[in-house]
């Protein structure tokens, strides 16, 4: 069985819009950036995934072992519900290693099912 981490990026402007009352836009981004590139990371770091897809329209900014899906810009749910095995994340991107990616993929594989990780 395949095991692909499916990761979603929400496209500028619209990242991190909670905190438009605390950062700039231009803050906003760079955190957003900062973070996905700490997920993918974390995600090429580990030992128990086949492959990473990243569903996002911003595609310019991808690494080329990142297989890139397009987002068709109706949410979170829509752009994640083509993926058959994925492994969703939402926790809090800080702190997220390649050690957090191996321990969900291992109880995910026996288990038998995707995974979801919420905060």
């Amino acid at each position: 069985m395949s095991c692909w981490a499916l990761v979603a990026a929400k496209a500028r402007p619209a990242r991190k819009e909670r905190l438009a009352g605390r950062l700039s836009l231009s803050e906003r981004d760079q955190l957003a950036e900062a973070m996905l590139q700490d997920v993918l990371a974390a995600l090429r770091e580990s030992h128990s995934l086949d492959g990473i897809a990243l569903v996002t329209a911003d595609t310019g900014r991808v690494e080329p072992q990142v297989l890139v899906l397009p987002d068709p810009g109706t949410g979170l749910n829509d752009a994640l519900a083509s993926a058959a095995r994925s492994r969703v994340s939402t926790r809090d991107l800080a702190m997220y290693t390649a050690f957090t990616v191996s321990r969900s993929s291992a109880a995910t594989s026996a288990a038998g099912r995707p995974s979801s990780t919420t905060p």
